[in-house]
């Protein structure tokens, strides 16, 4: 379909410039026109690749190990990071969940806490102090 007139099946294929043109309009095309990666200069692998990684990082993803992954510059990385973080804002739904949601694992920043040591944070086994009262009129 083409995406200037909108009309199906109607055009032919570049081998020159590995594009399509519409017979009705004569507007060239590619895979990528009209998205997030048109006007591309690396293979469409490389792209897909950093989509794939970086939806799978459970943690966060720094650009500098995703450069190391993809073997491409960290300009090159910190760019398109940044294009895919602009893309999820600008699709995201902001509706309310409703009915039953499930969710599995979610890391949302910070370090985690250690766990809880017992009544009152002292060691297992043992049992916390009595509180002692802060005036002497306090029971």
């Amino acid at each position: 379909m083409c995406p200037s007139c909108g009309v199906v099946e109607e055009y032919w294929f570049l081998r020159s410039r590995q594009q399509w043109r519409c017979r009705a309009c004569g507007h060239t095309f590619s895979v990528t026109s009209g998205i997030l990666f048109a006007h591309h200069k690396l293979p469409l692998q490389v792209y897909l690749g950093a989509v794939v990684i970086y939806s799978n990082a459970a943690n966060g993803l720094s650009a500098l190990q995703l450069s190391r992954d993809l073997d491409v510059q960290y300009k090159t990385v910190f760019v398109l990071m940044h294009k895919l973080r602009e893309s999820l804002m600008v699709q995201r739904d902001e509706t309310p969940l409703a009915g039953e949601v499930q969710l599995n694992e979610a890391y949302v920043g910070g370090s985690v806490r250690p766990a809880s040591r017992g009544p009152g944070g002292s060691a297992p086994g043992r049992t916390p102090k009595p509180r002692q009262a802060l005036c002497p009129g306090d029971a």
